[in-house]
């Protein structure tokens, strides 16, 4: 054994030595749960933000059994007290009046079905981490536009995923330009002309009328600008214009 080159192959040794699998100084069987205290910490200190659209307050979901409500004043509340920005669990609890266990349970089925969203913490410098993240979402974007099936763009806030289908992303590339509901829908209909796309009905069929393409596009667009765009703002997908110096 003491010519073995590293210590792992000498403990190896050991084990077929003295006939021996496991060793207690070194493993324990089954699971080796956390410290109570350990455990609230980092939940406490875990980042949650809203993603659901303003003005609305999902609390009715549908599970295996059928569907499940939470207290839509519950809800109301949490989405509110989210409405500025990330906010702790442990701050969470204070705002609400809740204890720890008692919160998790009521977020775990808010965070299944994308009510909120968690924000993992960064291992790397912030300032980079969000120059990398608007590049990648710049590439994905194009490869939505051009009918790639990318499926969604990263947030910086929460450093997750967050679905954006191909038509949200026509409007996502005028998100800044302010521009009347109907210029927007008619240079959508241009990208997606030139890019030998289609405008479906809600059922999923072409519409071969121009009027009646752009009519849809301007009923999407402006359903998008009031409920979708706040919210991808609010989580980073956008980025918020600075204001100009006065």
């Amino acid at each position: 054994m003491d010519e073995a080159p590293d210590p792992a192959l000498r403990e190896v040794l050991l084990d077929l030595a003295i006939v021996q699998s496991f060793r207690r100084d070194l493993f324990v069987r089954g699971p080796c749960p956390p410290s109570p205290t350990w455990r609230r910490n980092v939940l406490s200190g875990l980042g949650l933000a809203s993603c659901s659209p303003e003005g609305e307050n999902p609390h009715v979901f549908d599970i295996a059994l059928g569907h499940f409500s939470l207290d839509p004043a519950f809800t109301s509340t949490l989405l509110a007290a989210l409405g500025d920005g990330v906010r702790s669990v442990g701050a969470l609890t204070q705002d609400l009046g809740l204890d720890l266990e008692e919160l998790l349970s009521r977020l775990s089925l808010l965070i299944s079905h994308g009510a909120v969203g968690v924000r993992i913490p960064a291992a790397t410098d912030p300032d980079e981490a969000d120059g990398d993240i608007e590049r990648f979402n710049r590439r994905c974007l194009e490869l939505l536009i051009a009918g790639e099936d990318v499926g969604g763009l990263l947030s910086p806030v929460l450093l997750q995923p967050v679905p954006v289908n191909p038509l949200e992303a026509f409007f996502l590339q005028l998100a800044d330009a302010d521009l009347p509901d109907d210029d927007a829908a008619q240079l959508v209909w241009m990208g997606i002309t030139m890019a030998g796309g289609s405008v479906k009905d809600p059922e999923g069929r072409p519409i071969e009328d121009p009027q009646q393409a752009l009519a849809q596009l301007r009923a999407f667009g402006e359903a998008f600008r009031r409920g979708r765009l706040p919210l991808l703002r609010r989580i980073g997908i956008v980025p918020t214009t600075p204001s100009p110096a006065g």
